[in-house]
């Protein structure tokens, strides 16, 4: 029987597995980036909201999640594990930017019509 320790980081490393699973949705999160502001807004409006940092975000995904993978594997090869660790927070800060109002939209929209503010 395995310990409860060797469970837990089991469990850990395949939770540390997500952000870099997450790339294969990169392309809905861009879509829904993409089709998110609507109207006919003027470029300064469109440089002051958040939409553009997100949009950013998500375009800048794929080479995060690569070069994380590389910073990542060189701390666990030259044990330094600080570095792991502000590696690991930058990664799901970036996954929760780009993935978080795309998630948040879902669940409104699952809850019952009476629940929703629109």
């Amino acid at each position: 029987m395995q310990s409860p320790t060797n469970a837990l980081r089991g469990f850990l490393r395949a939770v540390d597995l997500i952000p870099y699973l997450a790339v294969l949705a990169v392309p809905l999160a861009w879509a829904a980036w993409v089709m998110g502001l609507g109207g006919n807004a003027t470029r300064e409006e469109v440089e002051a909201s958040l939409w553009l940092k997100g949009y950013l975000a998500t375009l800048l995904f794929v080479p995060a999640m690569i070069a994380c993978g590389v910073l990542e594997w060189l701390t666990h090869r030259f044990v330094w594990p600080r570095a792991r660790i502000a590696i690991r927070l930058f990664r799901w800060v970036h996954v929760l930017i780009v993935f978080g109002p795309v998630i948040a939209f879902a669940a409104l929209l699952a809850l019952p019509a009476s629940w929703r503010p629109f």
